[in-house]
């Protein structure tokens, strides 16, 4: 065949199936994406009072300086209860 004759009528309605059926699943592949994301926006809502992307990435820097804040204030009283025991079991020194 030349490049100046088309395909033939078989090879064109198999071509449109394929892409006919690729259309499909990328059609259900939308479908399916979308309303998983609506149904993360409302569980976002409803944990986090928003589902707007730069209110929740504020919301969780400001949880990540929270939870950095208690981690060093736990590690301060597991030190300070450190020293105490240490403290405890020294033998007494003597007199």
């Amino acid at each position: 065949m030349s490049n100046d004759q088309p395909a033939d009528i078989e090879t064109l309605r198999n071509r449109y199936q394929e892409l006919d059926t690729k259309r499909t699943q990328c059609k259900t592949l939308l479908d399916r994406t979308e309303s998983e994301l609506a149904d993360l926006r409302r569980q976002a809502q409803d944990q986090f009072g928003t589902s707007n992307l730069g209110e929740l990435k504020a919301k969780l820097a400001e949880m990540e300086s929270e939870n950095i804040r208690m981690r060093q204030e736990y590690e301060s009283l597991l030190n300070g209860i450190q020293t105490k025991l240490a403290a405890i079991e020294r033998p007494p020194a003597a007199e």
